[in-house]
């Protein structure tokens, strides 16, 4: 999400080697909604177009491309096993009971994390929250947060980018022009340094942080709706490097940055719907909503061994987190009940136990160590998982 994933040391975001959040389908981090059903666009492939964003400085947009899509191979899937097991609690309200305004959370270290929903945001250092503080008062929008370290994090909402620098939160600059009934504003940011974030909104405009000022508009994902109901809307952002990023939606499109220009790197030839990316080291992890995560790695896709729920049929996966390319946690939700799945490299854990009281379903996932990770709801609650 952020709607709604991440990924650690070198994370997204929803959800780099930043850390992301990657909604998700931001749902968070709306994200002040969840993405729809995915519906297939008709849409032709885009050409990457510009627009001048206030306070912006201007650079040459790259044209994005597809590519036939690759091959795809298979693993066995395993039985799962119960290692990485961790017990939840509750952890912060930032907008408790309102579906719409998802949590958003990132952590680059078991020291330090932060979280974001509904205009609000909080810091968690060794385990003790801060205050909750609104840098942008007066609106109800979902809040997107990716940090690097302790002393940095990178956050949008709406309209605005701001930071977290030094223990401060800095004031909001309006980067995204775009935003009007069309158009639902910021969804996702993910960051790998204080010199490079890169974020996006509903309509598929990327913008990029240089450490000083934002970049105008790239369109990159032309076939999504602006969030507005129906067709296709965007499913998380995550950079591993300046150049190594993705952007996913609803549709099945998998947009891939290498530094200069975006190159669409479809898996598969079906509208699937992509609810998050974790991009870590030079892979990338995707999220479909039936219990399947596929990896993106040297310009081909692996499926990994699908989720199953104990009833049969693939488990609702909706954030994404990964602290390397044999270390990741799913979040899943939407009737298949609020549990995190993590992944060694060859099976996932049995997602027990589950989370208890979370509202809606997992929005953003953080986990910065086998012993710590962070949750959001769709409420704007956030968990904490430990071992048991």
């Amino acid at each position: 999400m952020a709607h709604r994933g991440g990924t650690l040391p070198g994370s997204c975001l929803v959800l780099g080697l930043a850390f992301c959040v990657v909604v998700f389908t931001l749902s968070a981090c709306g994200n002040a909604g969840r993405s729809p059903a995915a519906q297939q666009s008709g849409s032709s492939n885009p050409s990457t177009t510009l627009s001048t964003a206030p306070s912006a400085t201007t650079t040459t947009a790259p044209s994005a491309t597809t590519t036939t899509a690759p091959s795809t191979t298979t693993t066995t899937a395993p039985s799962a096993t119960t290692t990485d097991s961790l017990a939840w609690s509750q952890s912060l309200a930032l907008a408790r009971g309102n579906i719409g305004n998802g949590a958003t959370v990132s952590c680059p270290s078991a020291q330090f994390c932060a979280a974001g929903a509904s205009d609000a945001v909080a810091t968690m250092v060794n385990g003790q929250w801060s205050p909750v503080t609104a840098p942008i008062p007066g609106g109800n929008s979902a809040v997107a947060v990716s940090c690097v370290s302790a002393t940095f994090c990178g956050a949008v909402s709406y309209q605005s980018a701001f930071t977290y620098e030094d223990g401060t939160w800095t004031a909001p600059v309006t980067i995204d022009s775009f935003y009007n009934y069309r158009n639902n504003g910021l969804i996702a940011i993910s960051c790998t340094s204080t010199d490079f974030c890169m974020a996006v909104d509903w309509s598929g405009n990327v913008f990029t942080y240089n450490g000083q000022s934002w970049t105008r508009a790239t369109l990159v994902d032309g076939y999504t709706n602006g969030g507005n109901g129906g067709g296709t809307t965007i499913g998380g952002i995550s950079c591993a490097s300046p150049q190594f990023c993705m952007v996913v939606d609803s549709g099945g499109n998998n947009l891939v940055y290498d530094g200069q220009t975006w190159t669409n790197e479809r898996y598969g030839t079906e509208a699937v719907s992509l609810n998050g990316v974790a991009c870590v080291d030079s892979a990338c992890f995707v999220i479909q909503n039936v219990g399947i995560v596929a990896k993106f790695q040297n310009g081909a896709w692996t499926q990994l061994p699908q989720i199953e729920q104990q009833y049969g049929g693939g488990v609702s996966l909706d954030a994404i987190s990964c602290l390397s390319e044999t270390r990741c946690w799913v979040g899943s939700g939407y009737g298949t009940g609020d549990a995190v799945y993590a992944w060694n490299g060859s099976k996932w854990s049995s997602g027990l136990p589950p989370l208890t009281g979370a509202n809606g379903a997992i929005y953003s996932l953080s986990c910065p160590s086998r012993s710590l990770c962070l949750a959001g709801d769709q409420g704007g609650v956030v968990f904490t998982g430990s071992p048991q």
